[in-house]
């Protein structure tokens, strides 16, 4: 359904998780950097624990906020919808919450919550916190070989590692045993999802006629943040239906899939997930046909049954089945007792209670910048042809990242983009001293662009930076008496060597790494020729039209969907195919920079 009480997405993640505070009067929330945690955790605990903090984009409800509580987890971070929440939103409520017994990390195998969480879990760690990090991969619709480099997608079996995980902290755990309950539950996981028809976001168009699935379709394999499934099929009666999702958890012949290792007469437990769209009626209906088919047909009769809405997409059409292998020690641990919101069904609101609303500040003191001077007219030139690049572009960025990907690349960059211009026209980046300068973009990059993009900026210009900083103080630098430019190419490859800790993507990937790394490589074989490094970069751009991906949500779209004709975003002569939209989106800040440095 494309109709909401919602007209826009703006403002729309706040306004939810102050609704979330409101049920639960045990909760509080920093509305600056959306996250939700325990009141409790301000005060002196009694007797410290290990800390478990989640999180991940919006559009998921109850997840990740609505399991907040004894028993489950202390701190959710919110992304906005479908978008991974910054490193910046993350590393805020680690430091906000520095327990002595450390804090456990769990968040969904999403190459953006990789890289956000990630990033936040290895800042935490070089400031001395303890903490380990879990990502949690429970999709069996994609074989081993198709998910070889980013492996399973995170889908609703993360519910259940909240609450074992929870319960092994509640009850007194330290971090390493915590963490190997953890990926215990995680590594017993499997789950499949099937769909009648996308998700709408709201205020966002419907998917258009050529991506929509057909009143008499389904789709096998769907995700939660609207990407295609892996295989589109004819609508069937329920029963056939269910026959197909649990073949795909329970056919041990099918060793592409066969991820979990169950036989007859083993412990599980079942949770059925609404993905948001379904009526009640219809879930007890799947739930009845699921159970007597997991005892007829598999000799499998579950020991737990969940059935609810726990990771939901938006409003969609569609379900998913969860089985957890139990493991020795596991069944108590779910059983425990907790206060979360969306866990228990008969928690009783106080609508009087006055919500809480305090920002969290880290306990920690940033250090001094190095200075490197640079023109400020030209430093705002740049700034100012990279939003007009971007403004410009960001049409047919969007129109290729809503065929092969979410639809939301281009509004990122876009929003990068104009809270950068806005710290121009105030005067808040210094357009005098390169590192301060970045420093600040980067600050305002991390707080306004979500999702993988939005972290692979945030990340690179964090090493820049770092790099550059290191370099103006290195005797290196001084000695030689090295000129801006040549210290910025210098400080520009490090800070790629850096990125490469954080994804796998290189040259051939079809991501923007196949724009990135022959600008860098060029401008540094070539440092007085710029132009050539914006035409690598756009050989590289261009070579991603017909290549399959290995990364991102386009790594589940079907390959034919990059072989697609033209339209009006392609120049005549074109011969077809479709280009990454990251890719696209950083080879237009590349171009805006030659266009104003060499006009």
């Amino acid at each position: 359904m494309s109709k909401s009480f919602l007209d826009s997405h703006n403002n729309i993640v706040n306004q939810a998780l102050r609704g979330v505070v409101r049920l639960s009067p045990h909760l509080a929330l920093d509305t600056k950097d959306k996250i939700v945690y325990r009141k409790s955790l301000l005060e002196p605990p009694s007797a410290p624990k290990v800390l478990l903090l989640s999180g991940g984009g919006a559009g998921h409800e109850p997840a990740h906020c609505g399991y907040i509580g004894m028993g489950m987890l202390d701190v959710a971070v919110s992304g906005n919808v479908f978008a991974s929440p910054s490193a910046s939103q993350v590393l805020k409520a680690l430091r906000a919450f520095p327990s002595s017994q450390g804090i456990l990390i769990i968040a969904k195998n999403y190459t953006g919550d990789v890289l956000s969480f990630g990033l936040a879990a290895e800042k935490a760690k070089a400031e001395g916190l303890k903490c380990k990090l879990l990502m949690v991969g429970d999709d069996v619709s994609i074989s081993r070989q198709s998910g070889i480099k980013v492996g399973r997608r995170g889908l609703a079996g993360i519910v259940l590692v909240h609450k074992i995980a929870g319960a092994a902290a509640t009850s007194g755990e330290d971090l390493e045993s915590v963490y190997k309950v953890a990926s215990s539950v995680a590594s017993n996981l499997a789950t499949t999802a099937v769909s009648l028809d996308r998700c709408h976001v709201p205020g966002r168009k419907p998917d258009s006629k050529e991506t929509a699935i057909g009143s008499r379709e389904l789709e096998y394999g769907v995700g939660i943040h609207n990407e295609p499934g892996v295989l589109r099929a004819p609508l069937q009666s329920l029963p056939i239906t269910i026959c197909q999702l649990l073949k795909s958890l329970l056919d041990m012949e099918d060793t592409t899939r066969a991820f979990v290792d169950f036989r007859r007469g083993d412990d599980v437990a079942l949770l059925i997930n609404n993905l948001g769209g379904l009526s009640v009626l219809e879930l007890h209906v799947i739930l009845d046909e699921a159970v007597t088919q997991m005892g007829s047909v598999y000799g499998i009769h579950p020991k737990r049954i969940f059935l609810g809405t726990y990771v939901s997409s938006v409003n969609g059409s569609g379900f998913s089945l969860t089985l957890l292998k139990l493991e020795m020690g596991m069944l108590p641990l779910l059983d425990a007792a907790t206060n979360a919101q969306s866990w228990t069904p008969n928690i009783r609101p106080d609508h009087n209670a006055q919500i809480s609303l305090a920002e969290l500040r880290p306990k920690t003191n940033k250090a001094e910048l190095a200075n490197l001077w640079v023109d400020p007219e030209m430093f705002i030139k740049v700034l100012t042809e990279i939003s007009r690049g971007i403004a410009e572009d960001e049409p047919a960025i969007t129109y290729f990242d809503t065929i092969a990907g979410d639809g939301d690349c281009g509004e990122t960059l876009l929003a990068g983009s104009k809270v950068m211009e806005e710290g121009v026209c105030n005067g808040s980046i210094d357009t005098e001293d390169l590192i301060s300068g970045l420093s600040t973009i980067s600050r305002l990059v991390e707080g306004s662009m979500g999702g993988t993009s939005g972290a692979i900026y945030s990340i690179y210009l964090n090493a820049l930076i770092y790099n550059l900083d290191s370099l103006v103080r290195s005797s290196w630098a001084s000695q030689t008496r090295l000129e801006t430019r040549k210290i910025l190419i210098a400080a520009s490859s490090r800070a790629l060597s850096k990125l490469y800790n954080y994804t796998r993507a290189r040259v051939g990937d079809r991501t923007m790494m196949d724009v990135l790394i022959p600008f860098i490589e060029s401008v540094v074989s070539e440092p007085e020729s710029l132009g050539k490094a914006v035409d690598a970069a756009e050989a590289g751009a261009n070579s991603t039209k017909r290549m399959k991906a290995s990364f991102g949500r386009a790594t589940y779209v079907d390959e034919s969907v990059f072989l697609k004709g033209s339209n009006a975003y392609m120049s005549n002569g074109d011969d077809g195919g479709i280009p990454d939209a990251g890719a696209l989106g950083l080879l237009s800040i590349f171009k805006s920079i030659l266009r104003a440095i060499e006009p």
